[in-house]
């Protein structure tokens, strides 16, 4: 099993330091623990996990549940597993309504923990190869699926394909060249300079688009087939 990257989401340090010394044990690689929500999120944002371990009970006014949910909405192919103690039906319920990755109770048993992450991470990764598009920046392959990917800028002969959990991704290609490698009605070519992905727009007033805080422009050509499409 290859090392996988996990952000241990937990407000009880010393469950989320045993957790830790599990993950290192069997060779994978934890990240530092978090215990809230908004701590959660800005981990993610900074350094893109594998795995995120989620306790349902947090510290703050956010629990664990409304996490994963914000997580399925801007990170589509980062499994989520949750950790809990309690016992309480519809806690429960609630937290499996949202499908995750898998479902741990504490005490954690380190073997149980091991094949549960790497079972998630394998499921999404075989969710991922039925999708993917392959692409080489110079120095190594990404495999992509269209849910990844926020929206594509291009800056004279690179193009830049911003993800929702691999970063930034350089290509010395054209935007003509990727948008033939991204057939599907949910990207849309905007501008000359842009393509974006519908799933991810927070906002459009018919003269642009804002995607993950970037305003991006909508060319006076493409106004009103964009309009027919959001419409």
């Amino acid at each position: 099993m290859q090392p996988l990257k996990i952000l241990i989401v937990e407000d009880e340090v010393l469950i989320g330091e045993t957790i830790k010394i599990y993950l290192r044990e069997r060779g994978h690689i934890p990240m530092d623990i978090v215990i809230s929500y908004e701590g959660a999120l800005q981990a993610i944002s900074l350094s893109p996990p594998d795995v995120v371990l989620v306790d349902i009970r947090l510290f703050g006014e956010k629990s664990g549940i409304d996490l994963a949910n914000e997580i399925q909405n801007k990170y589509a192919n980062l499994p989520v597993v949750f950790l809990t103690s309690q016992y309480d039906t519809r806690v429960t319920n609630k937290a499996l309504e949202l499908n995750p990755a898998g479902y741990l109770v504490k005490p954690i048993q380190k073997e149980t923990l091991w094949t549960t992450i790497e079972l998630a991470h394998s499921k999404m990764a075989g969710q991922l190869l039925e999708f993917n598009v392959k692409v080489n920046d110079g120095t190594k392959v990404h495999y992509l699926n269209p849910d990844q990917i926020k929206y594509i800028s291009s800056d004279h002969v690179y193009v830049v394909i911003h993800t929702t959990n691999m970063g930034n991704i350089t290509l010395r290609m054209s935007l003509n060249e990727v948008s033939g490698l991204f057939n599907s009605p949910q990207f849309i070519r905007c501008h000359r300079s842009y393509i974006i992905n519908k799933k991810f727009i927070s906002q459009y007033n018919g003269n642009s688009f804002v995607i993950d805080n970037t305003t991006i422009p909508i060319s006076r050509s493409n106004k009103s087939e964009i309009k027919k499409q959001m419409d």
